[in-house]
């Protein structure tokens, strides 16, 4: 693995997102991995992934004779994306539970998240599933406590992912790059705005 590789994978951003985790038994965790591997045969990681993978590579080489076309071919794409994962997002959260299950603040990367929970978890293996917002991209793994310590009322829970399918960390990676340049952006806009407002504040003192 390069350096880069490495920054990419590891560093991590504070995110909002639609959280799920529940300690699992030994015999949990092997049923869950398996699920996890039938799901890259059949599901994200087969053939609907590489259906995808073959789409932006079509689209990435329309852009070059045909730009207008393929940018609308990506925003049709992005829409039916958005769309299913929507729905997939609604049928793993709330099934016959009508509840709305409200976004909490995480820490996130690509190998690893810590959140805060009412309870310690009740074994040291857990299964986490969350969602990505806005896009509610729905990502499922199993991972290790590696630290659970009591702040305040709340614990502070930090794990790290063992099992994750490839391509959904590729997504997380993704998704914490594209965060991290908004950050940068608003900080970049503010401290434009706030040098334009000292300018006009100096121009005034020297009229």
């Amino acid at each position: 693995m390069s350096d880069e590789d490495g920054r990419r994978r590891y560093f991590r951003l504070d995110d909002q997102v639609i959280l799920e985790w529940k300690s699992v038994s030994p015999e949990e965790l092997v049923a869950g991995i398996e699920r996890l591997s039938q799901e890259k045969e059949y599901g994200q990681g087969g053939e609907l992934y590489r259906i995808e993978q073959k789409l932006q590579t079509s689209i990435s080489q329309l852009k070059n004779r045909s730009p207008e076309i393929a940018v609308c071919l990506d925003l049709m794409n992005e829409r039916i994306d958005l769309f299913m994962h929507k729905i997939q997002a609604y049928q793993n959260l709330y099934g016959d539970d009508k509840r709305q299950k409200e976004p909490e603040k995480v820490s996130l990367s690509a190998t690893g998240v810590a959140f805060e929970a009412l309870k310690p978890p009740a074994t040291s293996q857990l299964e986490v599933n969350f969602f990505l917002l806005p896009r509610y991209v729905y990502i499922r793994t199993f991972g290790t406590i590696v630290s659970c310590e009591l702040r305040g009322e709340l614990y502070h829970v930090a794990v790290n992912f063992d099992v994750i399918l490839d391509e959904d960390q590729e997504t997380l990676i993704q998704h914490l790059l594209h965060k991290q340049t908004k950050i940068i952006q608003a900080q970049k806009a503010e401290l434009e705005r706030m040098t334009d407002s000292s300018d006009d504040r100096r121009d005034g003192q020297k009229k």
